[in-house]
């Protein structure tokens, strides 16, 4: 019984530690996330107040940098500036779902898994005035990058913690046991004594069986002596 608590109390840690571990790293890496589409939406923002570069592309070059690819797109998908590559080397944008709906609805978002692996990129559109589109892009860690990097430090607390639940489910399992071994030890008071209210119905069928079992031997006792009885009275009268 003792094997089976402390098992069971193992099991509940470890399952405890994996979900507490998943449901952290979703939490922050969606955070993260949030923030920088939020980041991403303003930059875009900022860049396309300043229209100078409609006229000359290539000064969308200024706003490079620090991870943000700038991509500016004509109306029907042409590429007219990309600040990571060669622009006349690309192919058509128009069918990107990003640039569809910011043609609809002036503005467009989307995430696809990058080249680099562990991340995957968000992809930002706004409509100008002109009819072009405006893209800046931004790589983000996804949530298996970012669970494989801190897996380490994820194991170190797990196995602390495992340590750790393995003193106190000992500890609980001994403090569970003791009260039982000791009514065990006082069975003819153990109702008085049980220590736990779900072992009442137990300890009542407990004391039931003990009552059945002593009126059978006290009814086999009397039957016994009886019988004895019928057996010597014969005897004597014929002696």
């Amino acid at each position: 019984m003792e094997e089976k608590i402390n098992f069971r109390f193992l099991f509940i840690g470890l399952l405890s530690i994996l979900l507490t571990t998943l449901s952290i790293t979703l939490v922050f890496h969606n955070a993260f996330q949030e923030q920088v589409k939020g980041d991403l939406k303003n930059s875009t923002d900022i860049i396309a107040k300043n229209d100078t570069f409609l006229s000359d592309p290539s000064r969308l070059s200024i706003y490079g940098g620090d991870g943000i690819r700038i991509t500016l797109i004509s109306s029907d998908g042409q590429i007219l500036y990309e600040s990571s590559a060669d622009e006349s080397q690309m192919e058509n944008h128009l069918s990107r779902p990003e640039i569809q709906a910011a043609l609809k609805t002036g503005s467009g978002e989307a995430m696809r898994q990058s080249s680099t692996l562990g991340y995957d990129t968000y992809y930002y559109a706004l409509c100008l005035q002109n009819g072009s589109i405006l893209r800046v892009a931004m790589e983000i860690r996804n949530m298996y990058s970012i669970f494989e990097k801190t897996l380490p430090l994820v194991i170190l607390i797990g196995f602390l913690i495992l340590l750790v639940s393995i003193f106190l489910s000992s500890l609980l399992t001994k403090q569970l046991i003791k009260p039982i071994e000791v009514m065990a030890q006082h069975m003819d008071t153990m109702e008085e004594n049980t220590p736990y209210k779900e072992l009442i119905p137990f300890v009542q069928t407990i004391k039931e069986q003990q009552k059945k079992k002593m009126e059978t031997a006290q009814m086999r006792q009397e039957f016994t002596a009886n019988v004895s009885h019928e057996l010597k009275t014969p005897l004597t009268s014929i002696s």
